[in-house]
């Protein structure tokens, strides 16, 4: 995709963002008649970015208790590890994966965990996971989480990349 692509894209999901959901088809319709490809972008954007914002919605809390979120990662109900990592609770979920609050053994400390869900093994999706993490791990802020492990594990259900990053109790989760 050239620049003026990626720039129209990027203009029609902003556009397109402001709206309240039930008109944001019907804009990128509008905006897209001759440029089927920059529909399919917008259009995928903006799935992505309401399947996000469904998780950290006020009018959608998180259900701290949902065990059927760490079968879907671990393939397996039972399974309360993840690498070396033990499981405590399901924080939340994107578009990618999940995240959990987790206890590393060595050094004994609380993580948040954040696991690709199998059903998005694609290798362009990986790549995208993994670049994340490189551009995490490199951040260095008093405002952002410090990465403190990657890597790919496997619970059961095939490889599954991972990293694990400083939890910090925010706002959301003080509330919960």
């Amino acid at each position: 995709m050239n620049a003026a692509r990626f720039k129209l894209v990027e203009s029609v999901f902003e556009r397109a963002c402001a709206l309240p959901a039930d008109l944001q088809e019907a804009f990128v319709d509008e905006q897209c008649r001759e440029a089927q490809e920059v529909h399919r972008k917008v259009m995928g954007m903006l799935n992505v970015d309401s399947a996000e914002s469904m998780v950290l919605s006020p009018e959608n809390p998180l259900d701290m208790n949902n065990e059927h979120l760490l079968a879907d990662i671990t393939g397996n109900d039972e399974v309360r590890f993840f690498g070396r990592y033990r499981i405590l609770r399901h924080l939340g979920r994107g578009g990618m994966g999940d995240v959990f609050l987790a206890e590393q053994d060595k050094p004994k400390r609380t993580v948040a965990l954040k696991a690709i869900r199998p059903e998005m093994g694609s290798d362009s999706i990986r790549r995208r996971f993994e670049r994340e993490m490189d551009v995490f791990g490199r951040l260095t802020h008093p405002g952002i989480a410090q990465i403190y492990d990657a890597g790919v594990t496997d619970v059961g259900r095939g490889p599954q990349p991972f990293f694990a990053m400083e939890y910090v109790r925010g706002e959301l989760s003080a509330r919960l």
